[in-house]
């Protein structure tokens, strides 16, 4: 009998970004493994719009480049019924069928659009998982969603949407390498201007059992940043995990890497942090991106980051792409 082999790990490079609808924004110059888009290629959802985003798209250095839908990127939803809401109030306040066509392409067209960029190397990723082998010789398991919860009662109000009271069906199983929503999990990079956690509670009892390495998404932009938490073992004193029993908030384990927060000079910093946080902004500005290279301990570690692009205000500080490493098995079946 032959001895057991180890699985082999490779240590794969992500860029991973999220929230574009301006358009006007700059692909970092680096080379990378796999680009991860987390959603909201579009402001309005047009034809014009998507067709910008794959040249945007097209433009960045990696082997591998994944896209999935967010809320703004309504024309690209065949589930939730909203293709056919938008038409109907067009024709209510008088824009004809064929002018809403023009802009935002019939039925379907959107995503025939985003399949079609398969021919630049962009993946158009629904709902589920999915499974990849990389040039470099590793394996991905990715599970991928463009859902996110909403409080409006007369749902759809964007693409994507579910009912935040009932929840949505994150089925994300095991052995997923990275997990790819567009929205984020509730309580983690997730607090909007107004103090709410916009995040999805059903998502986080996903990832509390899925324990993937990274979860990467946007949506609230106001929660740029990355966040590495670890897994308590003790899961018997409870039965639905929550942002306060389910992850440890140890400080030697469990950090912000960097956020808005980390970044913003405050009246109260001493001169030193002051100078300090503008050292770090202009670096990042320069480079376009911001590097994250520490490994992360499989099982025990889950890297999240909030790639939201735009800011969240306007005049606010531009907010960089995440360029970061994961070590990934070069066997197929092994996490």
């Amino acid at each position: 009998m032959e001895p057991f082999k180890m699985p082999q790990r490779n240590t794969t490079m992500f860029l991973i970004l999220s929230d574009t609808p301006a358009g006007n924004w700059t692909p970092p110059n680096t080379s990378v493994d796999v680009a991860i888009h987390c959603g909201e290629l579009t402001q309005h959802s047009t034809l014009n719009e998507f067709k910008h985003a794959i040249r945007m798209m097209s433009k960045i250095n990696a082997d591998l480049k994944l896209v999935i839908a967010g809320d703004h990127d309504w024309t690209l939803d065949n589930t939730t019924g909203i293709y056919r809401k938008r038409l109907v109030e067009a024709r209510v306040h008088g824009v004809s069928e064929a002018a809403f066509i023009k802009q935002f392409g019939a039925w379907g067209e959107a995503r025939r659009l985003l399949f079609d960029a398969a021919r630049a190397g962009i993946a158009f990723l629904d709902e589920g998982r999915h499974s990849f082998h990389l040039s470099n010789g590793a394996h991905l398991e990715l599970w991928a969603s463009p859902y996110t919860p909403s409080t409006c009662p007369h749902l759809p109000d964007g693409g994507f949407r579910h009912h935040a009271d009932r929840g949505h069906p994150y089925s994300i199983g095991d052995d997923v390498n990275v997990v790819v929503t567009h929205s984020p999990r509730k309580g983690v990079l997730d607090r909007t201007s107004t103090g709410t956690h916009a995040g999805g509670g059903g998502l986080f009892q996903a990832l509390e059992q899925a324990h993937p390495r990274m979860h990467c998404f946007g949506y609230v932009r106001e929660g740029w940043g990355a966040h590495l938490l670890d897994w308590r073992d003790d899961r018997s004193s409870r039965n639905v995990p929550c942002a306060v029993t389910a992850v440890g908030y140890d400080k030697h384990q469990s950090y912000a890497i960097e956020s808005l927060e980390t970044l913003t000079p405050l009246p109260s910093d001493k001169e030193e942090t002051r100078l300090q946080k503008k050292a770090r902004n202009k670096h990042y500005d320069e480079r376009n991106f911001v590097y994250r290279e520490q490994p992360v301990v499989l099982g025990e570690e889950t890297l999240f980051v909030n790639a939201a692009v735009k800011a969240s205000q306007s005049g606010s500080r531009s907010q960089v792409p995440w360029v970061v490493d994961i070590e990934l098995s070069t066997m197929c079946g092994l996490p």
